[in-house]
């Protein structure tokens, strides 16, 4: 078997090409890889941490309205005990025999 020597050299510069390309795409390709993908997964994080921080602002606001509804409602109905309560009162006065 003979081998070209023209071939056997641009083997070797194929390999050696290869080889500065690997060693390259190692030491500048990898990191940049990491450093991008950190820097999304900040962003990913930090959008996720605010939409969580509006969420916990707009839940103390429901906590808030349901509070005050709940006080609005209370008022209701005692308001509304107190009328009934003095309608039955009105109705056994009115039922009870007069005192001669």
């Amino acid at each position: 078997m003979s081998v070209d020597p023209e071939h056997a050299v641009d083997s070797d510069l194929e390999h050696a090409v290869d080889s500065t390309l690997s060693r390259a795409v190692s030491a500048f390709g990898v990191p940049l890889l990491i450093t991008v993908i950190g820097a999304l997964g900040g962003i990913v994080l930090t959008d996720m941490r605010s939409a969580l921080e509006n969420q916990g602002h707009e839940l103390q606001n429901l906590k808030g309205d349901l509070r005050e509804m709940k006080s609005t409602l209370n008022n209701g109905l005692v308001w509304r005990l107190d009328e009934i309560e003095r309608r039955i009162n009105q109705i056994e006065q009115q039922q009870r025999p007069a005192k001669p």
